[in-house]
């Protein structure tokens, strides 16, 4: 993964934990973040 998708990754994961607002906290944080990431990686 390069060094711009990390950076859009990151951007698209803080921008869906905003929508989603995680009512449980860190543990739905870091799913919402995970699968952000996932996303990334499978479409570059």
């Amino acid at each position: 993964m390069s060094g711009e998708q990390t950076v859009m990754a990151r951007r698209g994961a803080a921008m869906t934990a905003r929508r989603a607002k995680p009512a449980a906290g860190a543990e739905d944080l870091s799913a919402v973040i995970q699968a952000t990431l996932e996303g990334v990686c499978s479409n570059g």
